[in-house]
């Protein structure tokens, strides 16, 4: 069933304000008046949507990795639309980098990224002979991750094209250690 227009417009709303307060102060001081305030909703709107604040940042967290679904196909070496979207999405991604919800970040988008590689990996026959799957997706999606956190806490000073190309460099060489054979002895 399809949500009707004036919730999504509600969420909107609610997500926008959470948004620009974000960007403005830390999480832990933002409070739902603030945000309902700034959304121009009341509190019961806003606990309809949201029985907690945690809950609209986990919902925020959730969207951002929804939206980034798109861009994955059958490659998650092509990343140059990833970067693009974060770059897009960078106050909102740098308000949510700051602080204490970027453990929470860190956790959610690299558990996303872990079952993305691990489903290509699985696609592509990965060979587990010298790594075991879920320790290969871990350290790509970890790579990843960190490679897309210094590039924005760095202003981004690279084009998105580029991150691409650094990220793959950065990995392929995992994808070819996985098909090579280890030596006798390792």
């Amino acid at each position: 069933m399809k949500p009707d227009r004036r919730t999504e417009k509600t969420r909107a709303a609610i997500f926008m304000a959470f948004i620009e307060l974000l960007q403005k102060k830390r999480y832990s001081t933002i409070t739902v008046q603030e945000i309902i305030d700034l959304a121009n909703v009341g509190r019961t709107t806003f606990y309809a949507h949201f029985p907690t604040k945690d809950d609209l940042l986990f919902a925020c967290v959730d969207h951002i990795l929804h939206s980034m679904n798109h861009f994955l196909n059958d490659s998650f070496l092509q990343t140059e639309e990833v970067f693009a979207h974060v770059r897009a999405n960078s106050r909102l991604i740098k308000g949510l980098m700051s602080g204490e919800t970027s453990d929470f970040l860190f956790v959610r988008f690299k558990a996303f990224w872990e079952d993305r590689v691990e489903e290509y990996l699985l696609a592509n026959n990965f060979d587990e002979k010298n790594v075991p799957i879920e320790i290969m997706a871990h350290h790509i999606a970890s790579s990843f991750f960190e490679l897309t956190k210094w590039w924005i806490n760095n202003d981004m000073p690279y084009t998105d094209e580029q991150m691409e190309g650094y990220c793959r460099a950065l990995i392929a060489p995992c994808l070819i250690l996985s098909k090579q054979e280890q030596p006798n002895g390792s």
